[in-house]
């Protein structure tokens, strides 16, 4: 019943009109439009959807957990420099808390599929008893 054609490109348009508003934002607040003064932004972005709980696999996740995963990362890098916190320490303690995320993220997927993998063993069981 859903055209996908139809959904991919109003998603693609709505996508497109989001990048330029927030472009918009960005010169309003910084009076600047450089090609790469943005970088290292997109690092952040994935960060906080990990953090959040989206599977970098990919299915799982909502949008409340990457907005909860944007505003604990915003705090820390506030944080941190408000208690006298080197930049480097800042970029380690960042780095640490992301790749925490990933680790207890990859975790939950394994045993997501280990137990669909036991309950199919289980369910193969009970066949073979029945038989």
């Amino acid at each position: 019943g859903i055209n996908a054609g139809k959904m991919q490109f109003v998603s693609f348009c709505l996508s497109g009109a989001l990048a330029g508003f927030c472009g918009y934002l960005w010169i309003s607040r910084f009076a600047v439009a450089y090609v790469d003064v943005a970088n290292g932004f997109e690092l952040q972005v994935v960060a906080a959807c990990v953090i959040g709980g989206i599977s970098t696999m990919g299915g799982t996740g909502r949008v409340l957990g990457c907005l909860f995963g944007a505003l604990f990362l915003g705090v820390i890098n506030n944080a941190l420099p408000v208690i006298n916190i080197s930049p480097f320490w800042q970029m380690a303690i960042s780095g640490t808390v992301i790749v925490i995320a990933v680790l207890l993220n990859e975790r939950s997927n394994k045993r997501k599929g280990r137990l669909i993998l036991r309950d199919a063993a289980l369910a193969r069981q009970k066949q073979a008893v029945k038989s």
